[in-house]
Parts: structure tokens; C-alpha cells; sequence
């Protein structure tokens, strides 16, 4: 059975009438898909267009172990004034694997194909048949948009960015994306069972399962690669190995002192407690070792505790997750 648009033809933000639609002898009517003139209106051609734009196969082949990345809650999508709030740098990318991904000070976001705002669209190519594109990725996707977009500051910001078209106004908005919103899990891809994924586990993940298959851009050794040239590549090694290099240089300092001195030291007539001061340097000698095993405990059992901390409650979300999706 067809499904009807998530949306009425009122509330559409692209009015553009297609030759497919109620209005195909209209002079005005568009022979391509809204904002795509090579896209002709064929089921073919708009199913391979929408895969392009939005499908996400290699996350869905993640899926079971998305967990890892993030928690299992599609609603951790913080809205785009929050972004900023957050120090990150908004930027459009046309591929829809990064979309919702982060990276340090980034986030990367799909703009939303205009086609994807049109009543007759969703109508004629996006009503639940077998030979279109899964509609589910779609409705997934304009749901995240829902929550990217909550305020007026949303809009304008998703405007300056090229996220949406220019000419939606916040009323219009509210009403086009306010059914989105109302969407359950179950109702849309998997990808967008989760919110907002972080670039460095990804790059890890993809690492052990190696989803890509042959014919997949991109290889196993990275989700998305964030370094480009040699020099950038090693000048992240660069820190670590500067702190291990200072820490062995301390330790044999330190162990050197110990050593030199000795167990009954001489009489100076210079020095009146050269005994106490030798007693003294041992101590301190010895504190810098154990306070240098210390920070290195802290260095590497910090982040692994966290790490572990981070993995608990992330399978704690995923079991809930689970039961929420259960009949």
C-alpha cells in the first residue's frame, strides 16, 4: 500500500510542480527532479539520485557495534546554536556517511536536498515501493534535522550555512518539520538510531570489522581520513614523544643521583650536615620516581578508565535501546 507524504501539500517548502504530478500540463512544471536538472523523473534515476545522496551503507554495516561509538539515543543531536555553543565549526558535506559526524572542533552535516521538501516528490517517488529508494533513510534524515533546527537562531544559522534554501522562514519550517519529529525509531533507517557520531572511534571500528566490501570508496584503514600530507601525519607523534623522552631523561636523573651517593657520605668541612643533605637528596631523588610512575599511571590508566566508564554506559544505552524497539 502507498504511503502518503510525512507532510500535507500545504506545508511543502519546494512548490515547484513536476510533470508526474496533478499539475504535469503546467507550463512551469519540472521535468527533472526540484534543484537536480539531470535528474530525469524516472524511478531509476531518482532511486540512484537519492542513493547517492543518502545512503549510508557502511554505518549500517557498523550498526550492531555502533554502540562503541556512541550512546544508542537518536535524540543526542544538539542543535545548531549548541554547536557553536560547544566551539565547533559547522560544515556542510555533500556525503551523507559524515553527516552528524564530529572531529575535534568540527561537525559535518548533509544539507537537505531541496527534492526532499516537494509534496509531489515524496508522493510519486517516495510512497514505500520496492523498486525506490528506502524511504525510512529519508524520514530518518529530516528527522535529525528536527532536531538540529529547534529555534529561529537554528534556522539562520542553517541558512548561513547552506544547510537549507534561503527562502524558508521559521513559521514555514516549523510546520514542514513538526511531523519528522513525531517519528519513532522503528520507523526510520538504521543509521539514524543514533545521533552524533565521533570521527576518532569510527576510525577505529571500521579498523576491526572492515565493512567496506570491493567496489566501496574509501578503504578499511580509515572511516574518514583526517590527515593529508606525510608532515601532518607525523607531527601528531610529535607530543607523546617529546613527554616520553622527558620522562626517561628524569628517570635516569634521578636513578644517577641515587646511586652516586654514598652510604656513609664524607666529612666536608665546607658543609656542616652533609649527611642530612645526602638523606635529603636520596628522598628527593625518590619521590620524583614514584611521582613520575604516578603520572604515567594517570597518563594511561586515566584514559582507560574513562574509556571503559564510557563503553559500560554505552552498552547500559544500547539494552535499553533494544527494549524500547521490542514489540
Amino acid at each position: 500500500m502507498p504511503y502518503n507524504p510525512p507532510f500535507s501539500a500545504s506545508d511543502a517548502l519546494d512548490k515547484h510542480p513536476l510533470r508526474t504530478g496533478p499539475a504535469a500540463s503546467s507550463p512551469t512544471a519540472l521535468e527533472h527532479a526540484p534543484d537536480q536538472p539531470n535528474v530525469a523523473l524516472t524511478q531509476n534515476d531518482v532511486a540512484r539520485f537519492l542513493k547517492d545522496e543518502l545512503n549510508t551503507a557502511i554505518l549500517d554495516r557498523m550498526y550492531p557495534w555502533l554502540w562503541l561509538c556512541t550512546a544508542m539515543d537518536s535524540a543526542r543531536i544538539d542543535a545548531l546554536h549548541k554547536q557553536i555553543i560547544k566551539r565547533r565549526t559547522i560544515i556542510a558535506s555533500e556525503d551523507p556517511a559524515l553527516h552528524l559526524v564530529w572531529y575535534r572542533s568540527d561537525i559535518f552535516i548533509k544539507p537537505i536536498p531541496p527534492a526532499l521538501l516537494n509534496y509531489e516528490f515524496w508522493k510519486e517517488y517516495l510512497n514505500g515501493q520496492p523498486q525506490q529508494f528506502d524511504r525510512r533513510v529519508v524520514l530518518g534524515f529530516l528527522r535529525s534535522y528536527g532536531y538540529l533546527i529547534r529555534h529561529r537562531t537554528d534556522l539562520r544559522l542553517a541558512i548561513k550555512e547552506g544547510l537549507v534554501p534561503e527562502n524558508i522562514d521559521w513559521l514555514q519550517w516549523e510546520r514542514f518539520i513538526a511531523p519528522f519529529r513525531l517519528l519513532e525509531d522503528d520507523e526510520v533507517g538504521l543509521r539514524y538510531h543514533t545521533g552524533q557520531l565521533r570521527l576518532s572511534r569510527l576510525n577505529i571500528l571500521i579498523r576491526i570489522l572492515r565493512p567496506r566490501e570491493d567496489g566501496d570508496v574509501g578503504t578499511n584503514r580509515h572511516y574518514h581520513q583526517t590527515q593529508w600530507y606525510t608532515a601532518s601525519y607525523m607531527r601528531q607523534f610529535a607530543g607523546p614523544l617529546l613527554f616520553i623522552f622527558a620522562s626517561v631523561s628524569l628517570l635516569l636523573s634521578a636513578m644517577q643521583v641515587i646511586l652516586t651517593l654514598p652510604s656513609d657520605p664524607p666529612w666536608h668541612t665546607w658543609v656542616v650536615h652533609s649527611a642530612s643533605i645526602a638523606d635529603a637528596f636520596w628522598g628527593f631523588s625518590v619521590t620524583v620516581l614514584v611521582a613520575l610512575a604516578f603520572s604515567w599511571l594517570l597518563l594511561i590508566g586515566g584514559p582507560i578508565v574513562y574509556l571503559i566508564a564510557q563503553q559500560l554506559f554505552g552498552y547500559q544505552q544500547k539494552c535499553k535501546f533494544q527494549k524500547r524497539l521490542a514489540p
